[in-house]
Order: C-alpha cells, then structure tokens, then sequence
C-alpha cells in the first residue's frame, strides 16, 4: 500500500497516544475562523427555536380552554405533555445520535419540530393539538441532549465556552421571544396565528442551521447498545450527588413553568 494511502485510513485510534489529544485538539473548530462563526450561528438559531417551539403555547392557554372547552388544568397539558415527553426521550436522543450522527439528527429534530408545530396550528379538536404537542417533545428531545455533545467534539476547547453560552443563550431568548410572538400575534389574529407564526420563524431556523452547521469532523458511528445505555442510566442515579442535581434542577424548572402556567 502507498504512503499516502496509508496515511488516509489512519483514524484517531491509529494516532500515538502521545501527541494524539493534541493533533485533534489541532484539527478542532478555533475562535476567530469562518467554521467558527458558522458554528454560533447555527447554535444560536437552534436555540432560538427549540424553545420558542416548545413554549409558544402558554399564552395561549387561556385561548384553548375557550376554544375547546376544556379547564385551566386541561389546557396545561399543551405544555406539560410536550415537557414530560421531551424528558424522558432526551435519555434516548444521545445515543440515537451516537448511531446516526450528530448533524443529522439535529437537522431532522428542527425541521420536523417545526413542521408539527405549524400542523398543531390546523388542529380541528383538543385531541389532535395534544397528539402534536407530544409528538414535539419526541422529535425536540434531538437538539438539546446532542448539541453539547458535537459542540465538546468538534470545537476546540479554548472556544467551546462561546459556542455553549450563545446556544444557552439562543435558548433564553427563543423562550422569551415565543411566548411573546404567539401572543401577540394570537391578540391581532387568533391563537391558531400565533402559532403558525412561531412554525414559521422554527422553519426559517432551522433552514439557518442546516445551511451553517459545519459536517462533523471527529464523528465515529456506535452501534445502539440499549443495555449498556440502561447501565450508564443506572451509574448515574448510584453516584452521591448527581440524584440531588437532578432533583433540584426538576424542582426549580417545574415550579418555574408552574408559575407561567397558571399566571
């Protein structure tokens, strides 16, 4: 075999172990580079939509239970279901993706989050809005739980700080800017607007993304291995203080939402 082909198949397993965290470290995404800006920008827009996505529905919810006759409590589950879903299958994205791929997965969870947040907008009764809104937390559940992860593989580690802050940071103010759009819109022309209006700005996202997502770099497929998922599930719930973050963070998020809620 050539030189040159043999240096082609060599993969990150194949580099020395000495200076191997090094020259990947090398090929990683830099601040100050065109991949760079195009990584932010494409984080900020993931952000921006996944929760504006998500929340858009909770000034509306006074809307629905005039609409479909249902009470304050009922008219919650709009959010609620879509939240509690969006939870346990985060569980299940991040391995999905060690399969699929990092870029690919959270294409499609924008794109099809979108287009059901804009169907949600044509729901003739209660149940089929509902049936929507859990569909959104599954196919969500793509970009929060796998964007940390192709961040902490493709950027270098002297730059991630920015690309996670401005991807938390899209995240806040798509919350924000959700619930606002929705409901001023919902006041001019009716909720079912308000909520195509929010579809609409979730396409236009995620069409920003795709087209300035770099393609992974340092990407290795795995095959789907649910048992050794189940024990890594396990071993986190076995470590001492993990279980209390992960109760403190339910808490605090919950009663947060809580209070939109019924405001």
């Amino acid at each position: 075999m050539a030189p040159d082909a043999q240096h082609a198949t060599r993969g990150p397993a194949d580099i020395p172990a000495a200076g191997g965290a090094q020259t990947l470290q090398a090929e990683c995404i830099r601040h100050g580079t065109p991949a760079f800006r195009r990584v932010n920008a494409a984080m900020f827009a993931a952000g921006l939509s996944t929760f504006g996505l998500l929340y858009c529905v909770q000034p509306l919810m006074p809307a629905f239970s005039a609409h479909y006759a249902v009470s304050a409590a009922v008219s919650a589950l709009s959010l609620s279901l879509t939240t509690g879903i969006l939870a346990i299958a985060m569980l299940f994205a991040g391995a999905v993706s060690d399969r699929l791929g990092r870029a690919r997965v959270m294409n499609f969870a924008l794109l099809t989050s979108a287009m059901l947040v804009l169907l949600s907008a044509a729901a003739p009764g209660w149940h089929a809005l509902l049936l929507c809104r859990a569909l959104l937390g599954l196919t969500l559940s793509g970009l929060p739980a796998v964007a940390m992860t192709y961040l902490s593989e493709e950027m270098h580690a002297d730059s991630i700080g920015l690309g996670m802050g401005l991807y938390i940071g899209g995240s806040a103010i798509g919350g924000m800017g959700g619930r606002l759009l929705a409901g001023v819109a919902a006041d001019f022309w009716g909720w079912r607007i308000g909520i195509a209006a929010v579809g609409m700005s979730g396409l236009l996202a995620a069409l920003v993304f795709a087209r300035a997502l770099p393609p992974s770099r340092h990407f290795q497929a795995r095959a789907l291995d649910l048992r050794a998922l189940a024990m890594r599930c396990a071993g986190l719930f076995r470590d001492a203080a993990l279980p209390w973050l992960f109760a403190q963070g339910f808490l605090l998020l919950g009663a947060f939402v809580t209070v939109y809620n019924y405001l």
